[in-house]
C-alpha cells in the first residue's frame, strides 16, 4: 500500500513540476471584458500550466447540477479547463483530465461513486473552495460557517481507497492529505511545492 501512495504522490508531483510559468488573466484593459466568453477561456486556462492552452477543451461550469456543461472553446486533447464555480465566492478554475471529469460528472450529479477507470488528475493552481473539508456532497456551508480554500494543487483521485491509506485526513503544515477522507469522493490534495521531477507535456490529438 505504501508503495501504490508513493507512486501516486510521485505523478502528482510529476505534475506539478510541467507546470513552468504560471498564467494570468489579462489585465481588463489589455483583454477580453469580464463575463465574455473570450475572458471566461482565459480565466479557465490560468488553472492549468501553460502547455494547457494548446490542447485543453474550455467548458462552463452549469448553474444547476442539472444541466450540462457548456463548451466555450474546443480542444483536441484529454484536458478539459472550467472558469470560475459560480457557486463559490472566489475565483477557483480548474482543468482536469478525462477520468477528473469523469469523477466530476458523477459528484454533480450526487451519484454513489465516480467509477474511475484509472488516476485522475486535476490542476487548480489559483486555489479551489469547497463548501466543506468533510461532506462532499455539500453545495453551500452551513449557516454561520466559511467556505474551505485549498491551496494551489494538484488534485488526484483514484479508484481503489488503498490508495489513500496513511494520509492525513486534515491539512498537514506542509504536503499531501486526503480531502473528504472515508467518503467515495476522496481525493488527494497535492500542494504546489511538492513537485521534484519534470513530465513533457502531453501531445496534442491530430
Amino acid at each position: 500500500m505504501k508503495a501504490m501512495r508513493a507512486a501516486v504522490i510521485l505523478a502528482a508531483s510529476a505534475a506539478l513540476a510541467a507546470c513552468g510559468k504560471e498564467r494570468q488573466v489579462p489585465p481588463a484593459d489589455q483583454g477580453p471584458a469580464p463575463g465574455t466568453t473570450g475572458y471566461k477561456v482565459a480565466q479557465a486556462l490560468t488553472a492549468g500550466p501553460d502547455w494547457m492552452a494548446g490542447v485543453a477543451t474550455v467548458e462552463q461550469w452549469p448553474l444547476v447540477d442539472t444541466a450540462q456543461f457548456e463548451i466555450l472553446q474546443p480542444g483536441g486533447g484529454s484536458w478539459t479547463c472550467f472558469p470560475d464555480q459560480p457557486a463559490s465566492p472566489r475565483s477557483d478554475p480548474l482543468c482536469a483530465d478525462d477520468q477528473f471529469v469523469r469523477w466530476l460528472t458523477a459528484w454533480r450529479a450526487h451519484a454513489q461513486t465516480p467509477q474511475l477507470r484509472g488516476m485522475a488528475v486535476a490542476y487548480a493552481l489559483k486555489g479551489f473552495q469547497v463548501a466543506s473539508a468533510t461532506d462532499p456532497l455539500k453545495v453551500r456551508p452551513d449557516a454561520g460557517q466559511a467556505w474551505v480554500d485549498l491551496p494551489p494543487a494538484v488534485l488526484v483521485a483514484m479508484p481503489a481507497a488503498a490508495a489513500y491509506r496513511g494520509l492525513p485526513a486534515t491539512r498537514p503544515a506542509a504536503g499531501p492529505w486526503a480531502l473528504w477522507a472515508g467518503t467515495p469522493w476522496e481525493i488527494m490534495v497535492v500542494p504546489m511545492g511538492q513537485a521534484t521531477i519534470a513530465v513533457p507535456a502531453p501531445a496534442r490529438k491530430k
